[in-house]
């Protein structure tokens, strides 16, 4: 995460120096050509502290944790874009579960969030800096990491009767939806950067929600 970090800050640095030069030449810097052209996004999800507390006392608690996220969108015009967007996160978690007999154990892991959606974006402005607000639906993937006790399976095969031992995992694949906002600013008419807050909902019965701080380096193509 560091290097990418590191990386981000870079690509930002030069993108500055570029857009210096620009303007030393007469250019405003007040970009109004987003409109037809495809972007992609690089950067860092800072994802908030969560929890969902459960039946019988059971009950989970994510730690706050940064991972990554990417985007590959399309501008209608300098207002509408339409993107899909990805980003994953690996963060600690402590746990209480609930056992057939009252029996409480705790467990002490790393869970991961893996995100997928289509946003909708809406640019309030045309120039270089604009706030916005998007809205998304999709998919998200959530692994507790923990593997439950070991299963074996038998089946036939051309070459014989073969059995294995194999091991399950808790996860959940839901369907989510978001809404978030942010600002963005082009340093010129092919870098910029974003700094946005998301908030995400995952459709299950635990009522599961989290939310998303994210700063991401954008080139436009």
């Amino acid at each position: 995460m560091k290097y990418l970090i590191s990386g981000l800050l870079a690509a930002l640095l030069t993108s500055l120096a570029i857009d210096v030069q620009a303007q030393s030449r007469g250019f405003s810097g007040l970009y109004k050509d987003r409109a037809g052209r495809m972007e992609v996004t690089i950067g860092a999800n800072n994802t908030a502290a969560w929890g969902v507390d459960g039946e019988r006392g059971a009950e989970l608690d994510v730690k706050a944790n940064t991972g990554w996220a990417f985007s590959l969108g399309y501008n209608f015009d300098n207002h509408w874009n339409l993107s899909w967007a990805t980003d994953y996160n690996d963060a600690k978690y402590s746990a209480t579960v609930v056992n057939e007999d009252d029996d409480r154990v705790g467990i002490n892991h790393k869970l991961s969030t893996y995100n997928s959606q289509f946003n909708g974006t809406y640019n309030f402005f045309e120039g270089a800096f604009t706030p916005y607000v998007q809205a998304g639906l999709g998919w998200s993937y959530v692994d507790s990491n923990i593997s439950g006790p070991p299963q074996t399976g038998c089946w036939w095969t051309w070459y014989g009767y073969v059995c294995s031992s194999y091991y399950n995992s808790y996860g959940t694949n839901e369907y989510s939806y978001s809404l978030g906002a942010g600002v963005r600013y082009e340093f010129n008419r092919n870098l910029f950067v974003k700094a946005g807050y998301t908030s995400m909902w995952l459709d299950s019965s635990e009522d599961i929600r989290y939310d998303i701080g994210r700063l991401e380096l954008g080139f436009m193509l």
